[in-house]
């Protein structure tokens, strides 16, 4: 009598082939989950950079901004402001100037996704 053999799988190959993908399939799984998260966490910042550039814009084209902290909320971000003078002089009968500090931070949820800072001379009226 011949012996044939078999080219199956056993079943203990079989079970290992399937530990061995699940574990594949696992990593995948994560490696998605972590890209989309990425993903994510750089188009919140990117949003929050737009919100900051804007403005700062708007400050900047300001003619007069006022001095101070300021707040907000737009667009599920937390926007605060402050506008502080570094220099100032006038010289008589004339508009007071001064060199103003601007530093501007978008939240969400209590943490900072863009902060810009920028400076900016020209009328300023001491107000807040």
């Amino acid at each position: 009598m011949e012996k044939t053999h078999d080219t199956g799988f056993t079943l203990l190959e079989a079970v290992i082939a399937l530990a061995i993908a699940a574990i594949a399939l696992t990593i995948m799984l994560e490696s998605t989950g972590t890209g989309m998260s990425g993903m994510t966490r750089a188009n919140l910042r990117e949003r929050a950079l737009s919100m900051a550039q804007s403005r700062m814009a708007g400050i900047i084209g300001t003619p007069s901004p006022a001095s101070g902290i300021q707040e907000g909320d737009e667009s599920g971000f937390h926007w605060k402001t402050d506008i502080r003078p570094i220099a100032q002089s006038a010289a008589p009968k004339q508009p007071a100037g001064a060199l103003l500090s601007i530093d501007i931070t978008i939240s969400r949820n209590d943490a900072p996704l863009a902060h810009l800072r920028s400076q900016r001379a020209g009328p300023y009226d001491g107000g807040g």
